[in-house]
């Protein structure tokens, strides 16, 4: 069945009883969905509300003020509306366009979800880092349709991810706890660590950028429905609520 951006709601299997949200969870940190809390302005005072709207402001509705922000105007994504079952989305040109949280404390272990549709040119990229030389920070990027990377700190895994980009919507997780786990609409991804090694837990506190790396390059060109972050790792029944949870949602799989 048709489950296209006016598609009727279809019964879910991995919808969760009793209306869960990322908040029944201990330490949320980040949580930005496009249909909630999009303005204009990084004051966030104008609402994105209309079809093509700039998007200066995205309110984190975790509760922790997290706002994602944009100062100049060329460089904002566009609020689109409709797209991902009947849900707008923010929409990002893989030119200049990118989003800011200015300070963002995360410990190494930490869980992100995400609900987007990215190209294989621009891919996704999301990141918190303190310095990109010594990758001290969480890093999630694609550099391909068939490979998905984190990195945190010194240590890199690439992940064997068919058709996690190339235009198709997907729910990304990602939890690392000296290892990493990455699924893919609720499937196990292959990984393996390809240089460093882990360090201990602390907290890292610096800009977490969206769609792109500190406001100034890798610009994403695509659709980010939803973004969760966890302070820590999930375990795999808290992994599948927020997963189901997400594509009830926006349908995605």
């Amino acid at each position: 069945m048709f489950r296209g951006a006016f598609a009727a709601p279809l019964a879910n299997p991995f919808s969760q009883p009793g209306g869960f949200l990322p908040t029944d969870i201990a330490g949320l940190k980040l949580w930005l969905k496009a249909d909630t809390g999009t303005f204009q302005d990084a004051a966030m005072t104008t609402p994105a509300a209309a079809d093509g709207d700039v998007v200066g402001g995205w309110a984190d509705q975790s509760g922790n003020a997290n706002h994602a922000t944009q100062a100049t105007t060329a460089n904002k994504p566009l609020l689109k509306l409709a797209i991902q079952y009947g849900k707008p989305v923010v929409r990002f040109d893989g030119t200049n366009d990118g989003l800011q949280i200015a300070s963002l404390t995360l410990p190494t272990f930490t869980s992100l979800f995400v609900t987007a549709k990215f190209t294989t040119v621009k891919p996704l990229f999301i990141e918190h880092s303190a310095s990109s030389n010594t990758y001290d920070g969480f890093y999630l990027y694609g550099t391909s349709d068939s490979m998905f990377n984190i990195r945190r700190t010194l240590q890199h895994y690439a992940i064997g991810v068919a058709g996690w980009m190339g235009a198709l919507w997907c729910v990304v997780s990602a939890i690392y706890d000296g290892t990493h786990l990455v699924r893919k609409n609720q499937v196990a991804q292959s990984n393996g660590n390809v240089g460093g090694t882990a360090r201990t837990n602390s907290d890292v506190t610096t800009a977490l950028n969206i769609a792109c790396r500190n406001l100034a390059s890798l610009f994403g060109d695509g659709d980010i429905a939803e973004l969760i972050i966890y302070d820590s790792a999930l375990s795999a029944a808290k992994q599948q609520s927020v997963e189901g949870y997400l594509n009830t949602r926006w349908a995605v799989y």
